[in-house]
């Protein structure tokens, strides 16, 4: 039993003094593909903050990261499909950089149909891409 779980069985306790057993329920796949997913994104957007800030100060370390950025590519490659990596990587690389993006984006939907989809947060560019899938 971790402290947080002691501390809480020890407060209830204490205002009801009847026996009861608590259980940690883990997370289903989908949210955890889904949190995984937000700090993906997340992490993926520092580094690119951080690789611009280090060529401001005359700092090129793309031939370090290359492999690094080889491996995730191999990895998303695995996981998502070709429309989704390049939804993905508009986001990433043109949309989320841009101060000027109001966060929307027209995505074709078929031959004649395109639809503008809000992509502000990183659930709404998981769920677009979960609806892509």
């Amino acid at each position: 039993m971790n402290k947080f779980t002691a501390s809480l069985k020890q407060t209830f306790f204490s205002l009801h003094k009847v026996p009861f057993r608590i259980k940690q329920k883990q997370l289903d796949r989908t949210s955890v593909n889904q949190k995984l997913f937000f700090d993906f994104l997340q992490n993926m957007q520092r580094i690119e903050v951080r690789r611009e800030k280090l060529l401001d100060i005359g700092l090129d370390v793309t031939g370090y990261e290359d492999m690094f950025f080889h491996v995730i590519e191999s990895l998303l490659n695995l996981t998502f499909n070709k429309k989704q990596l390049e939804l993905l990587h508009t986001y990433l690389y043109e949309l989320a950089p841009n101060p000027d993006w109001d966060g929307t984006i027209k995505l074709k939907i078929n031959e004649k149909e395109e639809r503008v989809v809000n992509l502000k947060t990183p659930k709404d560019v998981w769920e677009v891409l979960q609806k892509m899938g």
